[in-house]
């Protein structure tokens, strides 16, 4: 049985490192689902996702429900994965705002208690600013599992693709 994930991508300068993830997960045999936000768009287009994935990418909720289709307690993924994850979608998980697919995805995963994944990826100044440290301890207390960015240079850069990868593949095993 083929295993199934929701990728999730935010707006972040990472934007394209989720074709690297989409294709390292399917060299692996996972079908990959992916959904974005507005300002991901404006650094990765839905084509790309589309042809890396296979499938067509989530853009808005519509009277299929998605977010229940593919991560509701019986829905077709396993995981969510959002990598890069913005400061703001760390946030507003965090606080039980629902606005974007992305969000809205996410509250989801958790309601189902379906793994969630995420992968921070920002400004140093914004990742070691304290209310996005309390975000990122509550989402970690709510079973939220992080891969937190590398600290190089004085910068917060993009996880490994392979370490998320790894995770990934842990998770689904």
């Amino acid at each position: 049985m083929v295993k199934k994930i929701m990728l999730g991508i935010c707006g972040s300068a990472a934007a394209y490192e989720a074709i690297r993830i989409i294709r390292e997960l399917r060299k692996n045999d996972i079908e990959v689902y992916c959904t974005l936000t507005e300002d991901a768009k404006k650094l990765i287009t839905v084509e790309t996702l589309e042809w890396a994935s296979g499938n067509k990418v989530i853009e808005k909720i519509s009277a299929e429900v998605e977010h229940i289709k593919f991560l509701g307690s019986r829905g077709l993924c396993s995981l969510f994965v959002i990598a890069p994850c913005s400061a703001n979608t760390i946030s507003k998980i965090a606080s039980g705002i629902a606005d974007t697919t992305v969000t809205l995805m996410a509250l989801t995963a958790l309601g189902s208690k379906k793994p969630l994944l995420v992968a921070p990826a920002m400004h140093i100044s914004l990742y070691s600013n304290p209310i996005i440290q309390e975000n990122l301890k509550k989402l970690e207390e709510l079973g939220v599992i992080l891969i937190p960015p590398r600290i190089e240079e004085n910068k917060a850069k993009f996880p490994n693709v392979e370490t998320i990868v790894n995770e990934i593949l842990k998770i689904l095993s």
